[in-house]
C-alpha cells in the first residue's frame, strides 16, 4: 500500500513509499482510509522542529497522519461490536489508563499515550489499523469531507467549552489557518457578537475565506489595524475571549494585549520556539490563561452529533476549511506548499 513516511530525521523530508498492508492485532480493526488530511503537527513533523525531533525519538521511519475517515475493512480476534463496512473516525491515541490523568478523567492528556502518526502507524495512508475502542462509527450518510475534519473541529471545539457561553460575547481569533477558521465558525454558531480575525499581510487569501463564510467576522492584517476595528466596533471594549492559534512565538503576547482586563486567552497552537511574553499583561489585568488541544471521547461524541445535526448550509461551512483535496501520491507537494504558508487545508486521498 502507499504511505506518506517520515523516514529520515532531516528538515523538509517525507517520502511516499510503498509498505505492506498493516497486521490487524486482537482488539483492533483494518479501516480503509478515505480521506486523510494534513494537520499542523504533521508539519511541525516535516519541519523537524524540536519538539517533534523529541516526541519522534526511535519512532523513525513513522507513517504520518491522524485526521481521517474510512471503512472498516477486517476486523481483528476479540473486536465485540462494530462491523464490516462501517464509516468510522477515531480518536488519535491510547492512553494508558493507570496514570493520574487518565485515573482523573484527562485520559486525552496522558503522558504515556500512544499517538496515531507517531507511535504507531498513521492514517496518511491506504490502510491503517486503529484500536476498535477509539472508533466512532457513523452514519452511512455523514459526508466524508466533514468526517474528515472531525479530529481537527474537536480540537476547536474543546477550546470553545472551555471558553464558557459565547453567547453576545466579543471574541479575537489569533491566527487565520484552518483550525482559526473552525473556531471562529464554532464561535460565530454559538452567538458571538462579533469575530475578530488578526493575521499577517501575506495571509489575505485566507482572510478572505473567513470574511465570505462568516458573517461576524471582522479581519486584519496587523495589530495596529485590529486595535483600530476593536475601537471602532466597541466602542474601545477589548475581546472577553481570544484564541491563539498561530503557533507563532509572539502569538500570546498579541492575545493578551487584545484580552480585556478579566478576559480569557485560549492556547491551541503548538510554537517551534520559545515564547517572548510580558506577563504584566496578565497579572495586572487578572487575564486567565488556559492550554486546549486534544478532546475527551465525551467531547468527541458530542461534536459529531453536534454536526451532524447541523443544517446542511452550516455543514457546507465547515468543509470550506478544506482547500484541496489531491492524490495521495501528491503528498510532497501538498507539504510544500503549506510549510510555505500556502493554501488552506489540505486533503489526501488514498
Amino acid at each position: 500500500m502507499l504511505a506518506v513516511v517520515k523516514d529520515l530525521p532531516q528538515t523538509e523530508r517525507i517520502a511516499v513509499m510503498d509498505l505492506p498492508r498493516p497486521e490487524v492485532q486482537p482488539g483492533w480493526v483494518l479501516v480503509k482510509v478515505e480521506l486523510a488530511s494534513i494537520c499542523g503537527s504533521d508539519l511541525h513533523a516535516y519541519d523537524w522542529t524540536p519538539d517533534y525531533q523529541e516526541r519522534f525519538a526511535g519512532m523513525l521511519p513513522a507513517v504520518l497522519g491522524h485526521e481521517y475517515t474510512g471503512i472498516v475493512e477486517e476486523l481483528g480476534p476479540e473486536v465485540e461490536g462494530g462491523a464490516l463496512g462501517d464509516r468510522v473516525v477515531s480518536r488519535t491515541s491510547i492512553p494508558c489508563g493507570q496514570c493520574p490523568t487518565c485515573q482523573t478523567g484527562q485520559e486525552a492528556i496522558c503522558d504515556q499515550r500512544r499517538i496515531l502518526g507517531v507511535h504507531y502507524a498513521g492514517a496518511m495512508a491506504q490502510y491503517v489499523a486503529v484500536p476498535a475502542p477509539n472508533c466512532h462509527v457513523l452514519p452511512a450518510d455523514y459526508p466524508a469531507e466533514l468526517a474528515v475534519l472531525s479530529e481537527p473541529i474537536s480540537i476547536a471545539y474543546n477550546a470553545v467549552l472551555k471558553a464558557g457561553g459565547l453567547q453576545g460575547r466579543e471574541v479575537a481569533i489569533i491566527g487565520p489557518g484552518p483550525l482559526g477558521y473552525l473556531v471562529a465558525l464554532l464561535a460565530e454558531l454559538g452567538g458571538a457578537s462579533r469575530v475578530f480575525v488578526l493575521g499577517l499581510p501575506q495571509d489575505k487569501d485566507r482572510l478572505a475565506i473567513f470574511q465570505d463564510n462568516l458573517a461576524r467576522a471582522r479581519v486584519a492584517t496587523s495589530l495596529e489595524e485590529m486595535q483600530a476595528l476593536m475601537s471602532r466596533e466597541t466602542k474601545g471594549h477589548k475581546m472577553d475571549v481570544v484564541f491563539e492559534v498561530s503557533g507563532a512565538p509572539v502569538g500570546l503576547d498579541l492575545g493578551l494585549r487584545v484580552a480585556r482586563k478579566g478576559g480569557l486567552v485560549v492556547l491551541l497552537g503548538i510554537i517551534a520556539d520559545l515564547a517572548q511574553v510580558n506577563t504584566n499583561l496578565a497579572v495586572r489585568g487578572e487575564i486567565s490563561i488556559t492550554g486546549s488541544a486534544p478532546a475527551l471521547e465525551r467531547v468527541w461524541r458530542r461534536m459529531l452529533d453536534y454536526l451532524y445535526l447541523l443544517p446542511a448550509q452550516d455543514q457546507a461551512r465547515f468543509g470550506k476549511a478544506i482547500g484541496e483535496i489531491l492524490p495521495l501520491e501528491k503528498a510532497g507537494e501538498a507539504f510544500e506548499r503549506l510549510a510555505a504558508g500556502q493554501g488552506f487545508k489540505t486533503v489526501l486521498r488514498p
